[in-house]
């Protein structure tokens, strides 16, 4: 906690509408931790969706179903993906300092990089 949350981000309930104020909180930031709290095959929340909504790449834990959902194969990190957490911080770190590779992150947002032949059908 090397700084204090804005006043308005202390009521938790804040965190969990779409509150702008929270949105744009979010959307400074180009990695999200988005952990489920439970690990079930079907269960996937607005801690993965919001921060792809933002323009934020998740580093997530949660659904072992989310491949099925999400808009191509790099929209998301997927935690369970790496051997390790030494593994998982290297390969966020060279991310953050490539910004070719952490772009494709988001091509999602254009509609012809969304690949995901179960959303593109349905």
């Amino acid at each position: 906690n090397n700084k204090p949350l804005p006043h308005y981000l202390e009521d938790t309930s804040t965190a969990t509408g779409e509150d702008g104020r929270f949105m744009s909180f979010v959307g400074r930031y180009k990695f999200h931790l988005a952990l489920e709290n439970g690990l079930c095959p079907d269960y996937m929340t607005e801690k993965l969706w919001r921060p792809m909504h933002q323009g934020c790449v998740p580093i997530y834990r949660g659904s072992s179903s989310v491949a099925d959902w999400l808009p191509n194969s790099h929209s998301v990190i997927l935690i369970d993906e790496f051997h390790s957490l030494q593994d998982l911080a290297e390969f966020i770190k060279t991310l953050d300092q490539d910004d070719v590779k952490y772009s494709r992150y988001l091509e999602y947002k254009t509609p012809s990089k969304i690949t995901n032949l179960r959303l593109l059908e349905g």
